[in-house]
C-alpha cells in the first residue's frame, strides 16, 4: 500500500489506511486504539492520497529506526561521546525508481561509508557525490582511530550533548539540532502516557 505507483496512491484513502494502521498498531504491539492517536500525529486532517502515503512511511521510519536510534544515542551520551548523523543525500542512482519526497533510506549511507564496491555494484556518482564519499570515509576513519570524527578539511562534526546538535550529511553537510523532537516526544512520553491512561481506564471498567 506504501509503494511507490501512482495506482497506489489513488487508492490511499483515509477509510482504508486507518484500517491499515489498525493492522500496524497490533504488529507495533499497542492497543488498536492508539492507531486513532497515530492518525491525528501523523496524518492530521489531510485527505490528499499521497501526503498520507508519505506520512505512512514517515510513521513507520520514525517507529522502526529513527525514535530506537535517538532513545539509545540520548541515553549514551550519559557515558560517552555521541556523534548522531542523519543521511540526506538521494543518491543520483535511485532518483529514477524513487519518489521525488525521498531523500534517503535507511541503509542509503553504507556505500558512501564503505565504497560502492561494499555492495558489489559501481555506482557512477557526481563529483558532489565523491566528496561526500570521501568525507563520510574520512569521518568514520577518524572516529575509529581517535574516537572523534573530526579533522582538518572536513566540516565540523559536534557532540550530541544537551544542545542535541547533530550532522546531516548531504552533499553540503550542515549542523542540526533537536532531530525530530516533537515526534521523540511523541513516541516517548505522550503516547505511553495515553497507553497508561487507557490501561487504567480499562482496569475501572473491569472492576465495576
Amino acid at each position: 500500500m506504501v509503494v511507490n505507483s501512482a495506482q497506489t496512491i489513488k487508492e490511499i484513502t483515509r477509510e482504508n489506511l486507518q484500517a491499515v494502521l489498525k493492522n500496524t498498531t497490533a504488529q507495533m504491539m499497542l492497543p488498536s486504539e492508539c492507531s486513532d492517536l497515530l492518525m491525528e500525529e501523523y496524518m492530521g486532517d489531510t485527505e490528499d492520497p499521497q501526503t498520507l502515503q508519505i506520512q505512512f512511511t514517515e510513521m513507520m521510519g520514525d517507529f522502526m529506526f529513527v525514535i530506537p536510534a535517538l532513545q539509545v544515542a540520548h541515553f549514551q551520551c550519559f557515558h560517552a561521546p555521541v556523534y548522531f548523523y542523519e543521511f540526506q543525500h538521494q543518491l543520483t542512482f535511485f532518483k529514477q525508481v524513487r519518489p521525488p519526497h525521498m531523500k534517503a533510506d535507511h541503509g542509503d549511507e553504507v556505500p558512501f561509508v564503505f565504497g560502492s564496491l561494499f555492495w558489489g555494484v559501481k555506482f557512477d556518482l557526481t563529483e558532489e557525490e565523491e566528496l561526500l564519499n570521501k568525507r563520510m570515509m574520512k569521518y568514520w576513519a577518524n572516529y575509529a582511530r581517535h574516537g572523534n570524527p573530526n579533522s582538518e578539511g572536513l566540516p565540523y562534526w559536534p557532540m550530541l550533548d544537551h544542545d542535541e546538535q547533530y550532522l546531516q550529511l548531504n552533499i553540503n553537510p550542515a549542523v542540526g539540532q533537536a532531530l525530530k523532537a516533537r515526534r521523540l516526544q511523541f513516541w516517548t512520553k505522550t503516547l505511553p502516557q495515553k497507553i497508561q491512561e487507557l490501561k487504567r481506564s480499562q482496569n475501572m471498567h473491569k472492576e465495576l
